[in-house]
């Protein structure tokens, strides 16, 4: 359950309902993971490639009731959904755009998930990024609680300092991410254990498999005696 960290909606982002009997088959042949791997607790990155290999689009897919969802840049849905419809023939699916009834949130700085991992999260689904755990979590909600469903969850956790952000203030915080809202919680934030370990060594020397000797007094300090593969 998502908790503490920074949520947010990303605008930028549509959302593709893939529907019916033959939805896996059907995108089976056609994107580049394996989409039979899209259960309800696992969510995959993929793309749709031409023939020879040349990139069109990207997108995560989750899977959600009856239906594969996926999680692409909303400029270029239409021109994904055209694609797809091509080669649709006879198999039993719909292809339509929820960008209407979905959003797409992103979470950093809580707790990380398993890469790809799904769990069921306020009417949608929450999963960590199935290309690297480190990147974050993904949201796909209902459009009607949105991070409202998020700021819930965050206080149940006993997080209340959350601050609503606005497009402006989203973009002075980080350039690179377009959204027209968002959270930030003030209180938590991402560290890099290895370094937080190596800023407290410090100067220190760390000595492995090594026990202690002998403590002596020597000024306003100690000083430690250590053993370690047969040397002092």
């Amino acid at each position: 359950m998502p908790s503490k960290g920074s949520y947010t909606d990303l605008s930028a982002r549509g959302v593709l309902e893939i529907a019916g009997a033959d939805r896996v088959a059907f995108l089976q042949g056609l994107v580049s993971n394996d989409v039979a791997k899209v259960t309800p607790t696992q969510a995959i990155h993929a793309a749709l490639l031409t023939a020879q290999g040349r990139y069109l689009f990207d997108f995560f897919i989750v899977g959600l009731g009856d239906a594969l969802y996926l999680d692409t840049e909303a400029a270029r849905l239409p021109d994904l959904q055209k694609k797809l419809s091509m080669y649709k023939l006879r198999s039993k699916v719909t292809i339509a755009d929820a960008s209407s009834r979905f959003i797409v949130v992103v979470g950093f700085g809580g707790a990380e998930e398993t890469a790809g991992a799904v769990k069921p999260f306020a009417g949608g689904v929450v999963y960590g990024d199935p290309r690297l755990a480190a990147m974050g979590v993904r949201f796909l909600l209902p459009r009607e609680t949105g991070l409202d469903a998020i700021a819930q969850a965050a206080r149940d956790n006993d997080v209340d300092d959350l601050e609503p952000l606005s497009r402006a203030q989203i973009t002075a915080l980080e350039p690179e991410v377009i959204a027209d809202v968002g959270l930030l919680s003030p209180s938590t934030g991402i560290i890099d254990s290895h370094q937080y370990m190596l800023a407290l060594l410090g100067e220190r020397t760390l000595v492995r498999n090594a026990y202690v000797t002998a403590i002596h007094r020597a000024g306003e300090g100690w000083q430690l005696y250590v053993r370690g593969d047969g040397e002092d």
